[in-house]
């Protein structure tokens, strides 16, 4: 029916298409000058029509403005189409429906807008693809909201977490610096007893331990980590730094240590 624009309803009273240089805007504060219509690439189907000023007038004061807001979820390339209706306010039972689509042109966007009657419209819109309703938008933040609030929560409890296991840390600190000031320190080929502090090389590092029990030519030592654990492990007597040391399972116990520690 037009050489420009979108085909229009069927059955329209008056219609007008366009094809205008469509500048896909990346955000909803450019859409407003996304499309540039020149004046002979538009016509319109009557130009007799005695409602055509009105006609053009909403189109521009409605139906343009409203679809702008939808341009920043459609690209140039996309052959995806809007179909927007609105009642026509100069004509008592009639609507207006505006389509568009840039028919994957990555430069153009074909519209056309008809007057039709009530019957002849759409049953309801079409929007692309992207487009989130206003009601859509707002359940989308109030989810990230709730979201965001949860993963701030959660990072607090982490935070409190943290705070509490560096404290235990502090104290656990205090209190092995307090038993090693209290016990005697032994060195490599020192005899060992009850109660004496050594360096013992467990799980890559140096950690400080403390005898539990000595037999003639062995000990027991506990020996400490960073977070709170302690192990067991069996080391000769005199004590040798490096020399024949076995871990032994405190669930399990030689019955000699069953004994005497």
């Amino acid at each position: 029916m037009f050489v420009f624009g979108f085909p229009p309803v069927k059955g329209f009273i008056l219609a007008w298409g366009a094809r205008a240089i469509y500048k896909r805007p990346a955000n909803k504060e450019f859409a407003k000058t996304a499309l540039d219509f020149l004046p002979d690439r538009q016509q319109l189907s009557d130009y007799n029509h005695p409602q055509k000023h009105e006609f053009a007038r909403q189109i521009n004061e409605a139906c343009l403005p409203r679809l702008h807001e939808l341009l920043p979820y459609m690209d140039g390339g996309s052959d995806e189409r809007v179909e927007l209706i609105f009642e026509a306010d100069f004509a008592l039972g009639k609507k207006i429906v505006l389509r568009g689509s840039p028919n994957a042109s990555f430069g153009y966007f074909y519209l056309s807008a008809s007057l039709v009657t009530h019957d002849l419209a759409p049953k309801g819109e079409t929007y692309p693809e992207r487009y989130r309703t206003p009601e859509q938008v707002a359940a989308d933040e109030k989810s990230a909201a709730i979201k965001a609030s949860e993963l701030d929560a959660m990072l607090q409890r982490d935070r409190e977490a943290r705070m509490r296991e560096r404290a235990k840390g502090k104290d656990r600190a205090r209190e092995m610096a307090a038993r090693i000031e209290e016990s005697r320190h032994r060195e490599c080929g020192d005899s060992l007893e009850a109660g004496d502090h050594v360096r013992i090389f467990a799980n890559q590092a140096d950690r400080d331990g403390f005898v539990v029990a000595v037999t003639d030519d062995r000990a027991l030592v506990e020996y400490h980590m960073p977070n709170g654990n302690r192990h067991l492990r069996e080391v000769t007597n005199p004590f040798y730094y490096d020399m024949d040391q076995k871990t032994i399972n405190k669930n399990r116990l030689p019955k000699r240590w069953k004994q005497t520690a």
